[in-house]
């Protein structure tokens, strides 16, 4: 007579959540370092934007504002204000500079 052995269901499925849970400790380790790596690029993006603001102002006002190419503006992060007058720096963001404008009546 032979006798059936039932498979031992229980260990099958805890050694695949075993791998899976060392699949899913491997993965979000890389996860963590690829956001260590964002973080530091963008430190470094900042720190090199604020740089090449600077050298732009001073390019500036050696050449004038309105003779800047184009191409220089491209990576321009700080704020500049277009206007038919041509092209100046705007003020920081903590100033607030109010210009009243003037109001279309209709005088008949």
């Amino acid at each position: 007579m032979t006798k059936i052995l039932q498979f031992p269901e229980d260990r099958s499925l805890r050694n695949k959540l075993d791998g899976m849970r060392e699949d899913l400790e491997e993965l979000y380790d890389v996860l963590n370092r690829i956001y260590q790596a964002v973080d530091n690029l963008e430190t470094d993006i900042s720190k090199t934007e604020s740089t090449y603001n600077e050298v732009l102002e001073l390019y500036a006002n050696a050449v004038g504002i309105e003779n800047i190419e184009v191409g220089y503006l491209e990576y321009a992060t700080k704020n500049l204000k277009v206007s038919e007058d041509g092209i100046s720096w705007e003020k920081e963001p903590d100033e607030v500079v109010f210009t009243p404008w003037e109001e279309d009546r209709d005088e008949t």
